[in-house]
């Protein structure tokens, strides 16, 4: 995360973190665990009312891209028209899921890594980083 919050800035974009929270690692905005506070907390209204704030920040044109690792967290962005890039472990088992979207969801594409990101000490090999810093520069 870390690494993802320094390439934004260096392209620059500003981080906003979504998602579960990450001990040390701190940006200006941060809506991460917003589902556990009103009023995305209920269990009837939750995801319409985080599709809603994706829905916002897209409209109003405060958010330019999603990048991060693959969860359902990124299908809102995704599915708004938000251009998305999701990594993931070259071979993880489970990729078919999210796999079916490339070429049908607009703007949405895959980053296959060498390891699992969310590893202890994980970091992105050069060809990775060169990668994403392509993918930001067709942002800003």
């Amino acid at each position: 995360a870390r690494k993802l919050i320094e390439l934004v800035g260096a392209a620059g974009g500003v981080p906003v973190l979504f998602g579960n929270a990450l001990p040390g690692v701190a940006t200006t905005h941060d809506l991460r665990e917003h589902w556990l506070e009103a009023p995305f907390s209920g269990q009837d209204v939750s995801l319409r009312a985080q599709l809603f704030l994706f829905h916002e920040l897209v409209t109003s044109r405060r958010i330019a891209g999603a990048i991060g690792a693959k969860s359902g967290a990124m299908d809102g962005p995704a599915l708004l028209g938000v251009p998305t890039l999701y990594l993931e472990y070259e071979n993880i088992p489970n990729s078919k899921r999210m796999k079916k979207w490339l070429g049908v969801v607009p703007g949405f594409e895959r980053l296959g890594c060498d390891r699992f990101l969310n590893e202890e000490g994980a970091t992105l090999e050069p060809a990775e980083i060169a990668q994403i810093e392509t993918w930001l520069a067709k942002l800003v």
